[in-house]
């Protein structure tokens, strides 16, 4: 009868760790996509939502139809800037866990690389 082999029992890896290496890289990119999210919460709600309220004549004004042509463009100019910070923000980490010994599916074992 053949002998069956389990590997023992071992915790997660995040359990383990508290801090690691990827989490300046995460927050970056949380913090750029949050930046990104609350100005874009900001551009719809309030500015082009009320862009619907505004009397026809307002539209038909030349100068104002050219200043509010200004004003879109700068809010998705600005929008467009946002989502290039959270496009740079987007970068492959990696690290390489080692240790001592041990079987390959112990954390000590061959070396764990996360990317």
């Amino acid at each position: 009868m053949p002998v069956l082999w389990f590997p023992p029992l071992v915790p997660p890896l995040a359990a383990e760790f508290n801090e690691t290496p990827f989490d300046s890289v995460f927050q970056k990119l949380l913090d750029a996509i949050a930046s990104k999210q609350n100005f874009e919460t900001y551009m719809i709600k309030t500015i082009i939502t009320d862009f619907r309220s505004f009397p026809k004549e307002v539209i038909v004004d030349a100068d104002l139809k050219q200043a509010m042509t200004v004003f879109r463009k700068s809010f998705l100019a600005s929008q467009q800037q946002l989502d290039t910070v959270v496009q740079k923000s987007l970068v492959p980490v990696k690290h390489t866990l080692g240790g001592i010994g041990g079987h390959p599916s112990m954390y000590g074992g061959w070396p764990l690389v996360l990317v």
